[in-house]
């Protein structure tokens, strides 16, 4: 616990105080006529900030602190100099454009989850004068104006390559911090696409996980989290990408806490092997360990039940609905995932009931499937039905 705590205080302050100290330095200069000197400090944090070559927020924070205090230093003796007046209205604006975007992105978001409304009175302003070229990109501009606009738009797929596209491109002028809130604002694009079953999305979501994981910019504390790790075997095994599947297990399955890590290797192993249709690797896992989420129970269980349907294990099939009914009784914090659980467990005992029916029968049970709403794997029961 301390040590995330004295992390986030070492990040806080690598943000407040890049350059501050030298920015203090050059103002008490100024205050004491050292203008020369203040001069020279100024010319220093700007190269600094240069070689830094982070275009973050923070960044534009100080490029106007450094322009006003510029300002100060120009206007000390003369009103007739070429000021920097400009400077300061366009750094300004950069940096409320960037971060008014950013942060209607992440209420966006938000609202998904918390119906809660947010308003940015500036915002279709900020919108208008990017469309109308009157705003240049800058790489926060360039990234959050896409994202804003994937966000917002029915259409929206030429909006998200092109975000994704600026994402890579301007990688280098982001801190890690900052990375790792743009890189799952696409992933978590991807995944609400492929929730929606529009497969197109899942290699996009797989190049941005396998990217930003082997950057480390997710990994807190050297620590990859459990669900992180179940959606990158997800969707790589959506893609069939079996062997990069395995080697990732190998790999980040060392990054996992220690408490979780036994039971999201088995279950993710679990799931490899079982969509490989190695049976026999993947009832021995499935059969020892009872997983200590919910969810994962109940998916491990509908994998036992296709198992034993494929292979017609048909009274190991019969034993496992009764106590699979009885598992999802008892669950009383699950949401929404009880209904499609009680559906699957309908729809398998009814598949069950009508292996050597008429094709009439048949036929009516296909009508039913297809007509259910919250059925997940439907394809899977139509096939089992022929």
């Amino acid at each position: 616990m301390h040590t995330n705590i004295g992390r986030f205080f070492s990040v806080f302050l690598l943000y407040k105080n890049r350059n501050e100290q030298q920015i203090a330095l050059a103002k008490n200069l100024q205050q004491h006529q050292l203008l020369e000197q203040a001069q020279v400090v100024l010319q220093k944090i700007k190269t600094t900030q240069h070689l830094q070559a982070k275009q973050d927020a923070s960044f534009y924070l100080e490029t106007i602190q450094l322009e006003i205090e510029q300002f100060q230093l120009l206007s000390q003796n003369s009103r007739e100099k070429s000021f920097n007046i400009q400077s300061i209205s366009d750094t300004i604006h950069q940096y409320t454009a960037a971060e008014i975007l950013k942060y209607a992105c992440i209420s966006i978001t938000h609202q998904n989850v918390s119906n809660q409304q947010y308003s940015f009175a500036f915002l279709p302003f900020i919108i208008e004068q990017i469309e109308s070229e009157k705003l240049a990109f800058t790489p926060a501009i360039e990234i959050y104006f896409f994202a804003y606009k994937t966000l917002t738009n029915t259409n929206e797929n030429s909006y998200f390559k092109k975000c994704v596209e600026a994402v890579y491109k301007h990688e280098s002028c982001f801190t890690e911090h900052e990375l790792k809130d743009i890189f799952l604002l696409c992933i978590n694009h991807c995944i609400k696409k492929l929730n929606s079953s529009e497969l197109l999305f899942a290699e996009t979501a797989y190049k941005l996980y396998l990217h930003s994981l082997d950057k480390k910019y997710l990994l807190d504390n050297n620590e990859l989290s459990r669900f992180t790790f179940t959606n990158v075997v997800f969707i790589g095994l959506k893609l069939q990408d079996y062997v990069g599947v395995e080697n990732f297990i190998k790999t980040y399955g060392e990054y996992l806490n220690e408490s979780t890590r036994e039971n999201t290797i088995s279950f993710n192993k679990a799931r490899l092997y079982f969509t490989q249709k190695n049976y026999k690797k993947t009832m021995p896992i499935l059969l020892s360990i009872e997983y200590s989420d919910t969810l994962w129970n109940l998916a491990a269980k509908f994998m036992l039940v296709k198992i034993y349907f494929e292979t017609e294990e048909y009274e190991a099939l019969v034993g496992l609905l009764n106590t699979f009914k009885v598992y999802l009784f008892r669950q009383k914090k699950i949401g929404y995932h009880k209904e499609r659980y009680k559906n699957i467990i309908k729809f398998s005992e009814k598949l069950y009931a009508n292996i050597d029916v008429s094709k009439s029968k048949k036929l009516k049970l296909k009508n039913e499937i297809e007509q259910v709403a919250d059925l997940p794997d439907k394809d899977w029961f139509l096939e089992m039905l022929k």
